[in-house]
């Protein structure tokens, strides 16, 4: 195997370690495996064009970067390519493309090098509705026309099969369209061999997704035809073994959350063609820095499609990109159904209608494009499209199967129709490749008006509210008692967490159902509050507990075991979160108001979760000698249940409220009685953050080597779980320590780094480390002076966390 060039291995490695990314990341971020990473790094593999735009991606680059990497990666100098007649003569008439073409050079340098290269006979240009297959091909035509040292071909003939409807007029057309002769008892087969057989000749076929069993004909063509070549647009891949597919991708988008300056804006593929298509029809218009958010933010709604944005542009001259972006995300009045939940937004297909006329009757609306893709479906096909359009941001097979019954056999048909795209991920549990299914956003939504068509627009939301409900569920740690094994199910819940998000949104509407609201709101508290989600927990947990409010006593009364457990399970997790006196004074009332009722129920372990809960908000409201009350009764009822998992967590917190009240022998042994049992139950969550309250205890006791040693051991922890609240709690204890051992530049970068990660997650400060952190902050900022103080500080704010770890 030829060595890749040594400058092109070398600047993909640079260009990943300078992102601060591992090839185990990159390799996620592209959607390839890690050996294939490794080798390119290596220079053992070239990568094809398709992994190549996915490394681009992966690796952030800008557009000019884009297109010298995916040139060098193909090894073809840069082409401007231009509209422009064949380089020899052809008395076939040509398609000439009446607007200019964007963001596509990468893309048609790489169709004509597969083109030029001998062992390819037929390239198939593959991708969704809208996404510019034929502009593309045209272009291609061009530039092949211009390069005047390219050898493919001496004639080329375009054929739009758009308006044939049977696949055995296939051959009849072509032959219409390139001059052909048909002869008396001649087939067409015959008729187009005996044209083709001995000429140089490419030969392009636009839209064929309709008449695939054609594709036959074409195999015989390339068989007895040497000089042949075809080119090959369609949403449905050909299967034949000479076949070269190429992926025809949305256009290139603005990152959100880092909008480029202005001028770099303008130069993504997205922005710029819905600039230069709203110039058409409005000539004043321009990209500025009022209307450049919602510019970008409309590409990202409309997926990149190029026909979707010209759709959207074509309003240009009524609509500014504000009203667009409104109209496009909220429902139209007349078309909203009462099922439709928060999440759905119907505007965007009744936006994107009045194409310009000369284009092709179902490119002038978005809806009449996806319709030629969904017609071309079997019934139980077209069922299962509709189906699918309840995920959000994707699913796994698991649950295409389990939601939508879905079968493999009509999840390749999606797939080959280009209405689903499959990507690999490494699933976090058994560490192999595994497949998620995705949409793009706009044939969802579509998706979506059929499914609400077929009457099972309903009962799919509750399918699918189920089973992410179960899937957060599975993360109970009485299921999974260990850390080790929940950390995987947690990342499924990151992963799919669009998903989980509608879930909870249809729970909580008026067409949801409340006990499934409570049950999800209960499985999630404790998974957002272990990854610092401190702000999201707080607005669904609002939520479910307005509607807990309403609860009287005979209506708890009559709940279930488990929706009581749910109750409790909520209230815990509103607990831990609550901020503001007001709001943890009307969790009071809720937990005492369950407590009267739990203990004639006298169920051991709600109850004991019910207590333990009312001590930590007594713990939180400053009522110490309240909370110290319960003490007898939770320590009875845990050792009564003999599960060594909850000892844990009530130790911790007897050790926290000694050491509010003073009680540091007391304290000390409660954090050590805790770190036994956390430790036999390998709960690595909690024995973070049992290791930093011991590392109070200590550093209250001047031991300040052993605190920061356990405060590191914790933070090795919080890296191994990812939650951020114990990573910043860790950092946070770190700073102070080096504050009050006089190291201050280092006291300062560590607060900066900690208060950093409690902003960006919401998350509360311990009331201990409150009490003991605020002097020793302002002593290290006195003694550096303003200015010093501010620069350390900042560089550990703006310093990756990754980075500031290794440094401990």
């Amino acid at each position: 195997m030829n060595a890749f060039p040594r400058p092109f291995d070398q600047w993909v490695r640079q260009k990943r370690k300078g992102l601060g990314l591992t090839q185990i990341e990159l390799a996620r971020q592209a959607h390839c495996s890690v050996s294939t990473i490794r080798k390119i790094e290596k220079g053992l593999r070239r990568p094809s064009i398709q992994i190549a735009k996915l490394l681009a991606n992966g690796l952030k680059l800008s557009l000019r970067e884009r297109d010298l990497f995916l040139q060098l990666v193909i090894n073809e100098p840069e082409q401007t390519p231009v509209i422009e007649e064949p380089k020899r003569a052809s008395s076939l008439v040509l398609p000439r493309a009446a607007t200019e073409l964007i963001g596509r050079n990468t893309d048609v340098v790489a169709v004509c090098a597969m083109l030029e290269r001998p062992a390819v006979r037929l390239v198939t240009l593959l991708g969704p509705p809208g996404v510019g297959k034929t502009r593309l091909a045209l272009q291609v035509l061009a530039s092949l026309a211009h390069r005047r040292e390219s050898n493919i071909a001496d004639k080329v003939g375009y054929v739009s099969l758009v308006s044939v409807h049977d696949p055995n007029l296939v051959g009849h057309t072509i032959i219409s369209a390139i001059g052909a002769k048909l002869l008396a008892n001649q087939t067409s087969a015959q008729c187009l061999l005996a044209f083709l057989k001995h000429k140089s000749f490419l030969l392009v076929l636009d839209n064929f997704e309709h008449v695939l069993p054609a594709a036959a004909l074409l195999a015989e063509l390339l068989a007895n035809a040497p000089r042949l070549k075809i080119l090959v647009t369609s949403r449905a891949a050909l299967h034949l073994s000479s076949e070269h597919g190429y992926a025809v991708t949305p256009l290139s988008l603005p990152d959100l959350k880092n909008l480029p300056m202005l001028t770099e804006l303008a130069k993504t593929p997205a922005v710029a063609l819905f600039v230069m298509r709203v110039q058409a029809v409005k000539a004043n218009f321009t990209l500025t820095a009022d209307n450049a958010k919602a510019v970008a933010e409309l590409c990202v709604q409309l997926d990149g499609l190029p026909l979707a944005i010209e759709l959207a542009a074509a309003r240009g001259r009524l609509l500014s990109p504000e009203l667009m972006l409104q109209r496009m995300t909220t429902s139209p009045g007349e078309g909203k159904t009462q099922n439709q939940p928060a999440y759905f937004g119907a505007g965007r297909l009744a936006l994107l209608t009045k194409g310009a006329r000369d284009l092709a009757e179902r490119h002038q609306t978005l809806a009449g494009t996806i319709d030629w893709s969904y017609n071309l479906l079997a019934p139980a096909e077209q069922e299962l499209f509709a189906r699918l359009s309840i995920f959000v941001g994707g699913c796994t097979l698991d649950a295409a199967e389990a939601v939508c019954g879905a079968c493999l056999d009509d999840l390749e048909t999606l797939l080959s129709q280009s209405l689903l795209q499959a990507e690999s991920e490494i699933d976090p549990k058994t560490q192999q490749t595994r497949i998620r299914f995705t949409m793009l956003e706009t044939i969802r939504e579509y998706g979506i008006t059929r499914l609400v068509a077929l009457n099972q627009f309903s009962t799919l939301q509750r399918k699918h509210a189920e089973y992410y409900l179960q899937m957060a569920q599975q993360m109970d740690w009485r299921r999974h008692p260990t850390e080790a094994t929940r950390v995987p199910l947690r990342r499924d819940i990151q992963r799919d967490y669009t998903n989980v998000h509608a879930a909870l949104t249809w729970s909580q509407s008026s067409q949801g159902d409340q006990t499934i609201a409570l049950a999800l709101a209960g499985a999630l508290s404790q998974f957002w509050f272990s990854l610092g989600l401190h702000s999201e927990a707080q607005r669904w947990l609002q939520g479910v507990l307005e509607k807990i409010e309403t609860d009287d006593d005979a209506n708890i009364s009559m709940l279930s075991k488990t929706t009581r457990a749910a109750r409790v399970m909520v209230l815990g997790g509103a607990v831990n979160l609550a901020m503001s006196p007001v709001e943890s004074k009307k969790i009071h009332a809720l937990l005492e108001q369950q407590l009267r009722l739990e203990r004639d129920y006298g169920d051991p372990a709600i109850l004991w979760h019910l207590l333990l809960s009312l001590s930590i908000l007594l713990t939180k409201l400053g009522q110490y000698a309240e909370a110290a009350l319960l003490e007898p009764e939770i320590l009875k009822l845990v050792y009564a249940l003999g599960d060594a998992r909850r000892l844990g967590p009530t130790w911790l917190h007897i050790s926290h409220l000694a050491l509010l009240r003073g009680e540091q022998e007391k304290a000390s042994q409660a954090c050590t009685e805790s770190l036994v049992h956390l430790r036999i139950t390998q709960d690595i969550f909690t024995t973070s953050i049992a290791l930093q309250s011991q590392a109070r205890i200590l550093y209250r006791q001047g031991n300040y080597p052993k605190a920061e040693s356990l405060y590191r051991e914790a933070l090795l922890l919080s890296q191994t779980t990812g939650e951020p609240s114990g990573t910043a709690y860790s950092l946070h204890g770190l700073a102070y320590l080096a504050g009050i051992q006089g190291h201050y530049e280092r006291a300062a970068k560590l607060f900066g780094a900690a208060e950093a990660l409690y902003e960006a997650y919401g998350i509360a400060m311990y009331l201990a480390d409150r009490m003991d952190y605020a002097p020793i902050r302002q002593l290290v900022q006195e003694t550096l002076g303003e200015a010093a103080f501010k620069v350390a500080w900042t560089a550990g704010r703006e310093l990756p966390l990754a980075q500031t770890i290794e440094q401990q």
